[in-house]
């Protein structure tokens, strides 16, 4: 809870809280829910929490086979799939962009990437998005920012809206240089 209220304060001295979370105080988890599904991470969540008045969004990334950024929970795991409506491939379970950009998430949902997230984030002007990298190292952190600015074009009005997150693997006792 302490935690929880000194990020508020945080983003209240940023003059976000006041300007979005006071109307609709909540944030979308993986970008929002849609019929009863969660950890869906589709821009049609995004459409729908919008014209509902949320501004505040969180989404999960993930890499592809070929490293391509996309929106995606969880690490390519049997109960990921699962979630999705996606059979599960035990002896491939990372599939390559190709293949995930392919499916239909529970039979109607487009997947998406990051330049779709991007997209969506400069048809609506004034939402936030909290990414969500997962538990990985600082290195694979720090590659998978530069991958974000590189996404974006350098586009600042869009990268000022991102709020970094994630949790990492490494020691916080050792000192990172």
């Amino acid at each position: 809870i302490t935690e929880l209220f000194a990020a508020r304060r945080c983003l209240h001295s940023l003059g976000i809280l006041r300007k979005l979370c006071v109307q609709k105080p909540f944030i979308a988890h993986a970008l929002g829910g849609v019929e009863d599904n969660c950890y869906l991470n589709v821009i049609e969540a995004i459409d729908y929490h919008y014209n509902h008045g949320c501004r505040v969004f969180e989404v999960d990334l993930e890499y592809t086979m070929d490293k391509k950024l996309v929106l995606a929970h969880g690490c390519w795991r049997k109960i990921d799939y699962q979630r999705l409506g996606i059979a599960y491939n035990s002896e491939s379970p990372v599939p390559t962009y190709d293949e995930f950009m392919s499916w239909e998430v529970q039979g109607k949902y487009k997947t998406a990437d990051f330049t779709d997230l991007v997209n969506a984030m400069k048809k609506y002007k004034d939402i936030f998005v909290v990414l969500d990298l997962g538990n990985v190292s600082y290195e694979e952190t720090l590659h998978t920012y530069q991958d974000i600015v590189a996404l974006t074009n350098h586009d600042k009005s869009v990268l000022k809206r991102f709020i970094a997150g994630g949790q990492s693997v490494n020691d916080p006792t050792k000192q990172i240089e």
